[in-house]
């Protein structure tokens, strides 16, 4: 692992841990799981662990399994390491928060995640996933991780629709973290303007294109780090403008 995707790894566990330290005690990630709807989680989880392949035991109450964490019997978080089976078709765990899957194994279409409404974190990093990137459009992720999967699809495509539909501007327009490193992603990089937050862009290997001037860098003022190198993003400002924008130009 280079530095550059070191930071971008510190970055997200970092980001974890305050999204669990505050996130989910904020109104807008509460969740209400005084009911029964974590009941059927147990058989769902089961299944889903078979389709990932994982190779363990599954023995005892599935919120003890290795890799999964729980809130009030609800699943909320699934990391694995050796899972290199395929994604369903669809996911069931509706109150799923955080999912890391990195076997290089690992198939399927990103759509499987279409369905988890309160799916904050999702890093596939290093896996075979495939599909187009605008069937997480209409998710209020903050930290998205595709680099090296086969994922394909326009920026437009999947941050155009928070700009024609009012209801998802609250979604997709918290965005913090943006990995989509030796994707098959393309499209005009300026369709990133509308995600405000975005701390950390790394878009180098790709097919994105686009012209960045020192207008386009005075809408993401939280932006730190931005990676390009090997796209075909042009860089216009000169002089004093270079200082206001961090672009790395080298990947390790």
């Amino acid at each position: 692992m280079g530095p550059g995707r070191a930071v971008l790894q510190g970055a997200l566990l970092s980001f974890l841990a305050v999204a669990i330290r505050d996130g989910l005690k904020s109104e807008s990630l509460t969740v209400d799981t005084e009911g029964d709807d974590c009941k059927q989680e147990a058989q769902d989880m089961w299944k889903l662990m078979q389709q990932l392949g994982y190779q363990g035991r599954l023995d005892g109450h599935h919120c003890e399994w290795p890799g999964v964490t729980c809130e009030n019997r609800c699943v909320k978080q699934l990391r694995c390491e050796t899972c290199g089976g395929r994604l369903p078709e669809r996911i069931n765990l509706n109150h799923l928060f955080f999912v890391k899957l990195t076997s290089p194994n690992l198939t399927g279409d990103i759509k499987a995640f279409q369905e988890t409404p309160h799916l904050r974190l999702l890093s596939l990093h290093g896996t075979r996933i495939h599909g187009n990137l605008s069937a997480l459009a209409n998710l209020s992720l903050r930290y998205l991780d595709l680099s090296g999967t086969a994922v394909t699809g326009s920026l437009k495509d999947f941050v155009g629709e928070t700009v024609a539909f009012s209801f998802l501007v609250q979604t997709l327009d918290g965005l913090r973290h943006l990995l989509l490193s030796r994707t098959k992603v393309t499209g005009d990089f300026n369709a990133l303007t509308v995600l405000r937050k975005l701390i950390a862009v790394d878009l180098s290997h790709t097919a994105v294109a686009g012209r960045i001037t020192s207008k386009w860098r005075g809408k993401l003022r939280h932006l730190e780090i931005l990676k390009l190198q090997n796209t075909s993003v042009q860089f216009a400002p000169q002089g004093e403008e270079l200082q206001k924008l961090k672009v790395h130009s080298r990947y390790t």
